[in-house]
């Protein structure tokens, strides 16, 4: 064992003093040595190396493919706001233009002398389809102030009201209220108040003659005293 490790240590030591030794050959001939490598171009070929790095070499980067563009779809815009279309009222139909017209209105008339006769007064009134049930409604309101002024008079009692008219075949029916049945003149103001509806509504052309109805029906007398109104009156007939 201790042979074995005596061996060994000549062996370190043999090593060693064979790397002096070459130490040692270097140093001596150094001179020689960077000569030879001076004239060779060694020297300048390792300095070349030195200065000039290799440059790095870069992986291309791989295209990208180019692909579908998503873009988010703009957002839908407002409706258009529908301009206000100007309203144009309808132009008015024939039946409901206004007309005017002149008509023949009979009233009374009171004279000096207690003399009462029917009169006629000319009144101009409006309608749109139905000239006579317009000038019966005016006759019914009675005369106006400047006629008053003038001695005009009506014995139609003032709460007599038009209920319809209607013409047919000459005969104009006239539906009028309970109150025409009655006239605080007793018969003469009955006579004279069915004499302003009969010639008034014949001053029409297509009107002939007169029926009075009372609250839609026929009835048989006009008042107490019992004037009979149920047919047809013309201007004769009283």
């Amino acid at each position: 064992m201790a042979r074995k490790k005596k061996q060994q240590g000549f062996g370190v030591l043999f090593w060693i003093a064979s790397i002096l030794v070459v130490i040692i050959v270097y140093l001596w001939n150094r001179p020689t040595i960077l000569k030879v490598m001076e004239n060779t171009g060694f020297i300048e070929v390792v300095k070349e190396k030195i200065a000039s790095p290799t440059p790095a070499t870069s992986t291309p980067t791989p295209p990208v493919a180019a692909g579908p563009t998503h873009t988010s779809p703009p957002p839908p815009s407002p409706p258009p706001t529908p301009s206000p279309t100007p309203h144009t009222p309808p132009p008015p139909s024939p039946s409901a233009i206004t007309r005017s017209r002149t008509s023949l209105l009979y009233f009374v008339q009171v004279f000096d002398d207690g003399r009462v006769e029917l009169v006629p007064v000319k009144r101009r009134v409006t309608y749109t389809d139905a000239p006579l049930t317009a000038t019966l409604d005016a006759l019914l309101h009675g005369p106006t102030a400047g006629e008053l002024s003038a001695g005009i008079r009506s014995l139609i009692p003032p709460e007599t009201r038009l209920l319809g008219v209607r013409v047919e075949n000459g005969t104009a029916y006239i539906n009028i209220s309970e109150s025409f049945r009655f006239n605080p003149l007793g018969q003469e103001g009955l006579v004279l108040q069915l004499k302003q509806i009969i010639y008034t509504a014949t001053e029409f052309p297509t009107v002939e003659q007169v029926q009075i109805l009372i609250e839609g029906k026929t009835v048989r007398y006009l008042g107490s005293e019992g004037i009979p109104i149920d047919h047809p009156l013309s201007r004769s007939s009283l």
